[in-house]
């Protein structure tokens, strides 16, 4: 997988992004690498119970990258 030429993500210790992943996944909605990065950062925690962000901004030029992941 590429790293995406411009990303910011503040420091987290944990992440729940990959069972949100995992979710989609068992709902018929598979994950692309892209897609999982951004529900890494979307689903991170300093300490538990803690989220790191309360707002994602995403801007990307795939419809499926920015839809997919919200339902998800």
């Amino acid at each position: 997988m590429l790293e995406p030429a411009y990303r910011w993500v503040p420091e987290y210790a944990e992440t729940y992004g990959d069972i949100a992943a995992d979710v989609g996944h068992r709902l018929g909605r598979t994950m692309d690498d892209e897609q999982c990065l951004i529900l890494d950062a979307i689903y991170a925690e300093n300490e538990p119970g803690r989220p790191t962000c309360f707002e994602v901004g995403l801007v990307a030029p795939r419809q499926n990258l920015k839809t997919a992941v919200l339902e998800v």
